[in-house]
């Protein structure tokens, strides 16, 4: 694989984006998702701190734009609470810092999940989309029709909406032969969940627009104390229902039915 530290020479990607149409879909939020550990740390901290990525070859935090796709090690079933994954949504005006946004997921492809529809000559830069955030909407209207579609990552809906590149567009040609591909035993949602890297630290204010936890740290009976500043300073506390002893996917599920009621809530999608 090509070294990452070298500017790619390759526009094309932005290039096809930037000609696509203006888009009137909002944008929408950006989300870190983190265990209730060090989720716990970073309202401590106050901030979400860029840490040392060999994919990008910085130190960075990731972001997902508009979805809750991050996660968590699949290590077997959640057995302790502090386990338990935490979403923080923030508005997207978080984008401004970013210093790199890409259409899927970089450690995936810089871990070749992605070979059946993205060749070895194809970098990782190729697809950075940074420099101008009207590419995300644009990018969304183009290939997914509408946040809805986008969010939901319905690869049958996608594959309707998506319209072949030109002969000569060959890595918008790969973008769209990898998320609407058809094999059994293809990565998952965040193959079209688009990625934001930012390479500084993120405070959570003015920011922070809600955070989704499990509900035996936040409901009627019992509410945590360091997640109370956050709700008297005006953030969402979004409680998802918490089942101890399940895999890691059924906690991501669960956020991710809070996150789709916020954004409907906000007309969003």
């Amino acid at each position: 694989m090509a070294p990452l530290d070298k500017a790619s020479d390759r526009p094309e990607f932005r290039d096809w984006v930037d000609r696509q149409p203006a888009s009137l879909e909002p944008l929408l939020p950006v989300m870190h998702t983190a265990k209730a550990l060090i989720a716990r740390d970073i309202v401590r901290q106050g901030a979400i701190v860029p840490r040392e990525c060999e994919v990008l070859g910085k130190a960075v935090a990731y972001f997902f734009y508009g979805r809750p796709a991050y996660r968590l090690s699949d290590n077997g079933t959640v057995t302790q609470n502090l386990m338990c994954p935490i979403c923080f949504v923030f508005s997207p005006e978080l984008l401004a810092n970013a210093s790199n946004i890409h259409p899927f997921d970089t450690g995936a492809f810089y871990n070749r999940l992605y070979r059946h529809a993205m060749i070895e000559d194809i970098e990782i830069p190729n697809f950075d989309l940074v420099g101008d955030i009207d590419r995300i909407p644009k990018l969304i209207a183009r290939v997914f029709s509408n946040n809805t579609t986008y969010f939901d990552g319905d690869r049958f809906a996608i594959r309707r909406a998506a319209h072949d590149a030109e002969p000569d567009e060959y890595l918008a040609q790969s973008y769209i032969d990898l998320i609407t591909s058809k094999g059994r035993n293809e990565p998952d949602d965040r193959v079209s969940t688009i990625e934001v890297a930012i390479d500084k630290t993120a405070s959570l204010e003015p920011g922070l627009l809600a955070v989704v936890v499990p509900d035996n740290i936040w409901s009627a009976e019992y509410s945590s104390d360091w997640l109370r500043p956050l709700s008297d300073g005006g953030v969402e506390i979004l409680p998802y229902r918490h089942v101890m002893g399940r895999e890691p996917s059924h906690y991501r599920d669960a956020i991710e039915v809070q996150v789709r009621a916020f954004l409907l809530g906000r007309g969003l999608i």
